[in-house]
């Protein structure tokens, strides 16, 4: 039995290596120009240790010692689940810095809020508890003006953006107080991990105030931006909403950032610090127009290139046409302004400098609509696919740019089928880019992660510029992380929710490319245990069940119609996705290695009662009479702390041993919210107080059934009658989500434990 602990032990070690190895961090640091100083604004509530501060430094914070007012643009910071309000200083400094060094005509005032590094990511009552706060401190800033500013720009990191959508969303609040919305790594799908099912209520009733004609009809928006694989507490698909005013942008599709960072990383990450500080200028310029043209403003930002470029409008006796001067599918430079007319199945490729300017131009003001976006940090392209702008005249000036017009057809392109998990083999593909473009399509994009190695090679000395990058059809775009010459680049490419992508070469020279794609398995189960987290405690329950089942002295039919069952719950309970392998069988896993645990445990206690019998001097742990009241009475304490001693005193040589194991899944079920608790009193001194009194019952009726009723007493019954009507008003509207939720899985253990308990 030690051996098999030990084996499993050890593959869920090799499963884990690498899970918390960090790669290299392409952020650069945000560093303070001058110290840092937090200062109190005089606003108290509650008793929970919360705190209000304006962030400030040098001339700033003498300002507002002296003088104690604030009259520029207010931003308020909302950190996230065990964050601090310090956060607040890398955008903090950047923008006071930003205003002095160019003489802006307005300055920011960063308020941040700090809530003691409180969990609030693992408790819906710290949340509420958190935006009740953030409510008041509002109300308190907007009255610090004495002339009432344009609005407030709220920014939250993780949990902080739900604490802001649940304030904005009450149907009180006036929106004119509000300017925008900035979230990073915000969970606006679902919790990431459901606790208790209020969790789940509570992210519901906040998508549906923000669904609401009030805040649909305003302009009120929330961008939210994400910032990859390198995540490792919100996956990204967590990030995205389909509500009409939440944008989604990940920070490895944002032009001059295009890189992925970690969870607290994306505070401070200078590259998207310096991003985000663009459109909070854009704000502070025009107010009035911002708010006009927001969603536009919002585009550019973060899919544009970042800031209005002039259209091309040469004098008609410079301007050549096209066809005379250049020729089709062939590179045209150096021919000065052409114009041309699309065709339908036209491909036209832009690459160059934009000195100010697009690189591409409409000739006439029509409804198709051209961006120039960032190549790398001094190059642009503009790329018009086939089939749109058809009819359309345009403007190129080859003499700064380099310009293809490509046949839709001749386009060189490839078709790759990716590899799954079961094929190990690597793709590798060898090609030359010679009409500026060279297009990698993956029809089906599997849940898996792909790294993408390519090398470049070209014939002249001077390699020109290109860049690498893949492309979703709902325009979830990732760049290459390295162009330096010489060395490889490197990107990921994964799908969060489609099925297709391409993969794009763009090469303003001739070279040959050395592609290899190979499946990122350590990457991959990362991502797959962090999107599915929240259903690995029913699954591993339903696991566990079919392995006490096989225990029990059933006939094979019978077997064989369990496994039936339980493969047709797990494929259909969480339609319309499905489950990815690696989840199926780490959940598999747990679940053998807590019977295998709880075998080792009940071989142990055996042994232990006999030589008590031997020895009948030996004195006992304790009476049965004082742990049933142990039972009672200790879980309005501590859930965890009860099931952890009665699992460790209590052993009954006559209970079942196919019902053991599922006193070990519910000691650990328990666990994560008694760890949470405890670590919050530890860290705070605050109230012990857990997330649901439904684990407070579960644990006092389990343990009562364990110690005294056994499963055979009609009380027995009665307790999982009412266990069950508990369920049924939690989710009476939801009912799924409940047993999904560790709360609801606590009660459906303890439905199988004395399930099992009747059997035997």
């Amino acid at each position: 039995m030690k051996i098999s602990i030990f084996l499993f032990l050890g593959i869920l070690i090799s499963l884990g290596h690498g899970f918390f190895d960090s790669e290299p961090n392409d952020c650069e640091m945000t560093y303070m120009y001058y110290v840092p100083k937090y200062m109190d604004v005089g606003f108290n509530y509650g008793n929970y240790g919360y705190s209000l501060w304006l962030y400030g430094e040098a001339h700033y914070y003498m300002n507002f010692m002296n003088r104690g007012e604030v009259n520029g643009i207010p931003i308020i910071f909302v950190p996230g689940n065990a964050g601090s309000g310090k956060q607040a200083r890398s955008i903090g400094s950047l923008l006071q810095n930003k205003t002095t060094l160019r003489h802006s005509g307005f300055h920011f005032d960063t308020f941040t809020l700090d809530f003691n590094e409180e969990l609030s990511g693992l408790d819906s009552k710290a949340i509420r508890r958190q935006a009740n706060y953030l409510e008041k401190a509002i109300e308190h800033v907007w009255k610090m003006y004495r002339v009432p500013p344009p609005g407030i720009i709220f920014i939250g990191h993780s949990m902080g953006g739900i604490v802001i959508r649940e304030v904005l969303g009450k149907e009180g609040f006036d929106l004119d107080k509000i300017a925008f919305v900035m979230t990073l790594s915000t969970p606006h799908a679902r919790p990431p991990l459901l606790i208790d099912f209020d969790m789940h209520r509570f992210w519901h009733e906040i998508d549906q105030s923000w669904n609401s004609s009030k805040l649909i009809n305003s302009k009120v928006r929330l961008i939210s931006i994400s910032s990859g694989i390198k995540d490792e507490l919100i996956a990204e698909p967590l990030t995205k909403s389909d509500l009409p005013n939440i944008y989604h942008f990940s920070s490895t599709g944002i032009d001059r950032v295009w890189l992925e960072a970690d969870h607290k990383a994306i505070v401070w990450c200078n590259q998207l610090v310096r991003q985000n500080s663009r459109i909070i200028f854009e704000f502070a310029e025009d107010p009035i127009k911002f708010k006009k043209n927001i969603d536009e403003i919002i585009s550019n930002h973060f899919q544009g290139p970042q800031r209005m470029l002039k259209k091309l409008n040469p004098s008609r006796d410079k301007v050549k046409d096209y066809p005379e001067v250049c020729e089709k599918n062939a590179k045209c430079e150096g021919k000065g302004f052409v114009e041309i007319k699309k065709k339908k199945d036209d491909v036209i490729l832009v690459l160059g400098k934009a000195y100010g300017s697009e690189l591409i131009s409409l000739a006439k003001e029509v409804t198709c609509k051209v961006t120039t976006r960032y190549l790398t940090k001094n190059n642009y392209y503009s790329l018009i696919p086939a089939g749109i702008c058809e009819g359309s005249d345009f403007f190129v000036n080859t003499d700064n740019s380099k310009l293809w017009v490509l046949d839709s057809s001749t386009v060189p392109r490839n078709s790759v089928n990716l590899p799954t998990f079961f094929s190990s083999q690597r793709i590798q593909k060898k090609f030359k880019v010679s009409k500026g473009i060279f297009l990698m399509e993956f029809h089906r994009i599997p849940l898996d992660i792909y790294q993408v190695t390519v090398g470049r090679s070209c014939s002249q000395k001077d390699q020109g510029f290109h860049r690498i990058f893949f492309e979703t059809n709902n325009g979830i775009r990732r760049f290459s992380r390295s162009v330096v010459e010489g060395e490889k680049s490197s990107l990921r490419i994964y799908n969060i929710g489609n099925d297709t992508g391409t993969l794009y070469f763009l090469d303003s020279d001739e070279c040959e490319y050395d592609v290899e794609i190979k499946l990122d398995i350590i990457q991959t189960f990362k991502q797959m245990l962090l999107t599915w987290v929240t259903y690995l405690p029913f699954m591993i329950l339903t696991n566990l069940i079919m392995l006490e089942l096989y225990r029990c002295h059933l006939p094979s039919w019978f077997r064989t119609v369990v496994f039936f069952i339980h493969t047709t719950i797990i494929a259909s309970a969480f339609q319309p996705f499905v489950v990815p392998y690696f989840i199926t069988f780490f959940s598999l896993l747990i679940a053998v290695l807590i019977r295998i645990v709880s075998d080792t445990w009940n071989n142990f206690w055996k042994k232990r009662m006999e030589n008590l019998e031997d020895n009948q001097s030996s004195p006992r742990f304790l009476t049965k009479n004082v742990l049933c009241i142990f039972a009672v009475v200790f879980p309005f304490f501590s859930p965890f702390l009860t099931s952890i001693l009665l699992y460790v005193l209590h052993h009954d040589p006559k209970e079942a041993t196919t019902s053991r194991s599922f006193k070990l899944l519910f000691t650990l079920l328990v666990s994560i919210p008694g760890t949470i608790a405890v670590v919050d009193v530890l860290k705070h001194g605050s109230i012990f107080e857990f997330p649901s009194m439904t684990y407070v019952f579960s644990t006092m009726f389990f343990w009562l059934n364990s110690l005294v009723f056994r499963g055979r007493n009609t009380l027995s019954t009665m307790v999982l009658f009412i266990l069950i009507v508990m369920g049924y008003q939690y989710g009476i509207s939801h009912f799924t989500p409940f047993f999904f939720s560790v709360e609801g899985t606590c009660v459906l253990t303890y439905i199988a434990y004395i399930s099992f308990l009747w059997y035997e």
